[in-house]
């Protein structure tokens, strides 16, 4: 059976795709990749400026922040000065407009100069900062009044001491109110042992010339004679005794002094022979200051210059040229 060919379908050279491609342009796909390249390459750019911002923004703060914090330093350093220096002022009553001109001052100039970004934040802290004072500078300006009520009580006690009002002393310190009574009674034991000692500087000062002449210089009588009072406390006898004794001593080296200078005084008249024997000896019976012992020995010396009781001239008296000398009794 003979084969028939099949009639086949006619294709024409149109309908045949077309594979030649424009070496200048890229094809859909190529256009496609490139596309999404520049779309990675721009969502990459935005990210990494994202964080870079990101990044820059909170190194930003982390400056500001310690800025502020140095800042911040700097002001409670200065008003810290402010304040030491303040407390060493006793005047309470300008305190308050020294310390806001200083401070103000202060401020102003920190407020020039400030970068204007912290400008609000250096505001408020600078408020903040400084209604907190207020507690410190009521507590300063209160201190400064106690301590210039004490300084006061002190002047006002020791004058009234100084002028022997004791009770007056005593009344200016149950005047001091803030004071404890631990400290009140302190000062009141200090004058009362004040009062005490200047009483007994009185008697002691007293008592002294009085036992001189009653015991006629006797040191040892003197002593005695307070160990006996029974009026005197033990430390009232002990203090005397040791006030007595060295006014004896004093009173005693004045007059050995007084002697001394008598002493040489007319011992250099009777060397020289002045006014003569007469004259000499009579001056010599009048003097005071001086103790019998050294009024013989005067005498021995007159009559030893004038070669009284010996052979030769002496200082002529009416029996002979000789004159003679009766020693007291």
């Amino acid at each position: 059976m003979p084969i028939v060919p099949r009639a086949q379908k006619q294709v024409s050279a149109n309908a045949l795709p077309d594979t030649r491609q424009d070496e200048r342009a890229p094809g859909a796909r190529g256009m496609d990749m490139l596309a999404n390249a520049q779309q990675n390459l721009g969502n990459t750019i935005r990210r990494e400026a994202l964080g870079f911002g990101e990044i820059a923004i909170r190194k930003q703060q982390e400056v500001d922040r310690l800025e502020l914090g140095k800042i911040k330093a700097e002001w409670d350093s200065y008003v810290g000065t402010v304040l030491n220096e303040e407390e060493r002022d006793p005047d309470y009553e300008g305190m308050n407009d020294r310390i806001n001109k200083r401070i103000n001052e202060y401020n102003e100039n920190l407020k020039k100069n400030v970068n204007s970004r912290l400008s609000k934040y250096v505001d408020n802290m600078i408020s903040y900062n400084t209604s907190a004072l207020t507690p410190k500078l009521q507590e300063i300006y209160l201190k400064k009044q106690d301590d210039r009520v004490l300084s006061n009580a002190i002047t006002a006690s020791k004058q009234f001491e100084e002028n022997g009002d004791y009770e007056s002393a005593m009344a200016v310190w149950d005047g001091v109110t803030g004071m404890s009574e631990a400290k009140r009674t302190e000062q009141k034991l200090r004058i009362e042992k004040r009062q005490k000692e200047n009483a007994m500087m009185e008697t002691a000062a007293a008592l002294g010339p009085e036992l001189w002449t009653s015991t006629d210089g006797s040191k040892g009588d003197a002593v005695e004679a307070i160990r006996n009072n029974e009026k005197y406390t033990q430390e009232e006898k002990d203090y005397y005794i040791k006030e007595v004794e060295a006014y004896f001593i004093d009173k005693k080296d004045a007059e050995n002094e007084i002697e001394t200078k008598i002493y040489d005084s007319m011992y250099g008249k009777i060397r020289r022979k002045t006014g003569g024997y007469q004259a000499l000896r009579r001056e010599i019976d009048s003097l005071s200051g001086i103790d019998e012992r050294t009024r013989f020995g005067l005498f021995d010396l007159l009559d030893s210059e004038f070669k009284v009781g010996t052979s030769g001239s002496g200082g002529g008296s009416s029996s002979g040229g000789y004159a003679t000398r009766t020693d007291p009794a």
